[in-house]
């Protein structure tokens, strides 16, 4: 998953990652994180 809260909702990684690890503990996740220059793609556009 992207670092899912911290785009367009603005939170601050340091803070996510660790609510994360609470809730997801036992859960393979993967965090990536996506090229900063891609051009964003809506959805309409997919």
């Amino acid at each position: 998953m992207p670092r899912i809260g911290c785009g367009l909702a603005g939170g601050e990684w340091e803070q996510v990652e660790p609510l994360l690890d609470k809730l997801l503990w036992d859960l393979p996740v993967y965090v990536y994180d996506l090229n900063k220059r891609a051009k964003p793609v809506s959805p309409a556009e997919t």
